[in-house]
């Protein structure tokens, strides 16, 4: 049974469980069409991971991890492996608190994270350098139209004509 959106202190979420139960029985009734979709979610995604990747010039050991990833019908980019751990930690540090992005900035990061080092101090503060996330709010308006636009194709070749 749908939740519905809800409206919270930390934003609105908007219910997707029917739209979940239909990617679910797309990928099994209907998998080429559901291949062709996520495809053009993967297209979607890359735009959002050259921009990320070009946001890592300093980083070069990171860019490689930056990648692109489906699931039913979402799409996110994943930075960071657990041999290149930085890509994480630029984005979203190691404190157990989430990064702010300031949105008329597009994505500027607040915050800091800790590691190891040799020598002196055993542990440094270094500044976060998210990357993912201000590629995503810069792409946002161009992803989200071939999103829908991905979705709505699969709904018309699945036999859904009151689009």
């Amino acid at each position: 049974m749908a939740r519905g959106n809800i409206a919270t202190e930390r934003g609105f979420y908007v219910d997707t469980t029917e739209l979940k139960d239909f990617t679910r029985k797309l990928r099994i009734e209907r998998p080429e069409v559901n291949r062709k979709m996520r495809r053009e979610l993967r297209v979607a995604g890359k735009l959002i991971q050259e921009d990320a990747k070009s946001k890592l010039a300093d980083y070069p050991s990171v860019v490689p991890t930056v990648k692109v990833h489906t699931s039913f019908a979402s799409v996110y980019i994943s930075t960071g492996s657990k041999a290149v751990p930085l890509g994480g930690l630029l984005e979203v540090g190691n404190k157990g608190r989430r990064v702010k992005y300031v949105e008329a900035d597009l994505g500027v990061a607040h915050g800091s994270f800790r590691h190891p080092t040799f020598g002196h101090d055993p542990y440094v503060e270094q500044p976060m350098h998210p990357h993912v996330a201000p590629a995503a709010i810069k792409i946002l308006p161009v992803a989200q139209k071939m999103i829908l636009d991905a979705l709505k194709l699969a709904l018309v070749e699945s036999g859904f004509t009151d689009i």
